[in-house]
């Protein structure tokens, strides 16, 4: 099955919130040496796990237990490892952003799962080769709203078919209250690093 039609299914919750985690292309480029640095890295993952307490999702003990173990580890390379094998199992997709800002989807570890009736969490994680730091957005056939104001008139046009009534189910946004940030955020020390 192509990753795109599993991602659009998995995405097709009656609600999802993501918040998204970036790493440079530059950063990614030199992972095998060095890796993204650790700082910015860690401080994203500890917002990520405040925001998913917050929204009622938390990290298992075992998972908070790992992230702290990882960001408190003295050797960089470990930690940073560390606190992505923690987080990445939460990827749903991997948003893939080219220096010529084409975009590329690839399917994450996260089980794309949904709870009907409910709410499920899923990261999206953006390796940001453009340095963009415009908000993502998500579009599906399957988000928008079953039914349309009336503009007064006794007898509205018929603006949504019976089929887009039927095929909208879906909620989707990403979660951009603090902690999280709405704009992926970039600064330059070194190598260009987007968060």
């Amino acid at each position: 099955m192509p990753v795109s039609s599993v991602v659009a299914r998995a995405l097709l919750a009656s609600s999802i919130v993501a918040a998204v985690c970036a790493l440079s292309a530059q950063e990614r480029a030199a992972q095998k040496s060095s890796g993204p640095s650790l700082q910015p890295l860690a401080q994203q993952a500890r917002r990520l796990e405040t925001a998913f307490n917050y929204l009622g999702e938390p990290l298992s003990d075992t998972e908070h237990k790992a992230l702290d173990e990882a960001i408190g580890t003295s050797d960089e390379a470990a930690a940073i490892a560390g606190i992505q094998q923690v987080l990445d199992p939460h990827v749903l997709v991997a948003v893939h952003i080219s220096p010529e800002s084409r975009v590329r989807l690839e399917q994450g570890a996260a089980p794309p799962e949904l709870v009907q009736g409910g709410t499920r969490l899923f990261l999206v994680k953006v390796l940001n080769d453009a340095g963009v730091t415009a908000p993502l957005a998500i579009q599906s056939p399957n988000v928008g709203n079953v039914y349309i104001r009336g503009g007064g008139s006794p007898e509205p046009k018929k603006v949504l078919t019976d089929v887009d009534v039927r095929e909208r189910w879906a909620d989707m946004s990403f979660y951009t209250q603090p902690p999280m940030r709405q704009r992926l955020i970039c600064w330059r020390s070194g190598p260009t690093a987007c968060f």
